[in-house]
């Protein structure tokens, strides 16, 4: 568990750990870059503490020997129970008894509950495992790469739009204190989710149509599945390579 948790934190460091003291320190304004840094970084030192309890405990609640503890374990016991209780069952039907038969049927339909949902436990414990090895195994191919030099460090910048003089001042008279916060942490969540980059890839499109003169009215009906192919642009070029947001 410890030397997956220090696999962790070498391959996030030359990984996306420098990635975000550079966001940090450019994308706030200068007013409140320093309370704003303070909060991501609280939040990525919560992020990392939470992946490397659950990684830990993860290894532990699968491979864990006492059946307390262990999914796999307790669905071993489990197993090892299901044929005294069908033997039971059996015994019951022998016999007749309809109570002997009811209640035997409850405890082996619940004894096979039990290891059914202890093995998926397991299985999915497993799998958020997986992920994050592949996360660090890809951050350090990445990196070999980028490197080893076999493959280009190419960086793309969406253009800045500058707001003018009284916009800037009417907007920090508007947007100061709490409003301003949520205000910030909305073009963020926009910035983060890709939403922003396909509006800037939409009105560039229009931008663009409009522009052209020469303009048919069949063109201008087929906006739908001209819409459909920026979107599909906008989110190959917001996948591919490297970004910056800033």
């Amino acid at each position: 568990g410890f030397g997956a948790v220090v696999a962790y934190m070498v391959s996030f460091n030359i990984g996306l750990g420098p990635v975000m003291w550079l966001l940090i320190s450019e994308i706030y304004p200068t007013k409140i870059r320093g309370k704003a840094m303070s909060l991501a970084t609280l939040s990525v030192w919560g992020s990392n503490w939470l992946v490397a309890v659950t990684f830990t405990a993860g290894v532990e609640k699968i491979f864990h020997p006492d059946q307390r503890i262990g999914f796999l374990a307790q669905a071993q016991i489990l197993a090892k129970k299901t044929p005294t209780l069908q033997k039971t069952l059996d015994s019951a039907n022998a016999a007749g008894d309809v109570t002997a038969i009811d209640a035997a049927q409850k405890a082996l339909h619940a004894n096979r509950t039990l290891r059914f949902n202890n093995v998926l436990d397991a299985g999915v414990a497993g799998i958020f495992l997986a992920l994050v090895i592949a996360i660090i195994l890809l951050s350090l191919r990445e990196w070999f790469l980028l490197l080893s030099r076999r493959k280009p460090a190419v960086l793309h910048e969406t253009e800045p739009v500058w707001l003018p003089d009284y916009a800037v001042v009417e907007g920090g008279r508007k947007f100061s204190g709490a409003a301003g916060a949520a205000a910030l942490a909305l073009a963020l969540a926009k910035e983060w989710s890709g939403e922003s980059h396909l509006e800037r890839a939409q009105q560039c499109e229009c931008s663009r149509v409009c522009e052209n003169a020469d303009v048919s009215r069949s063109h201008i009906h087929g906006h739908s599945k001209a819409a459909q192919q920026v979107y599909v642009e906008a989110t190959e070029q917001r996948f591919n390579g490297v970004r910056r947001c800033c």
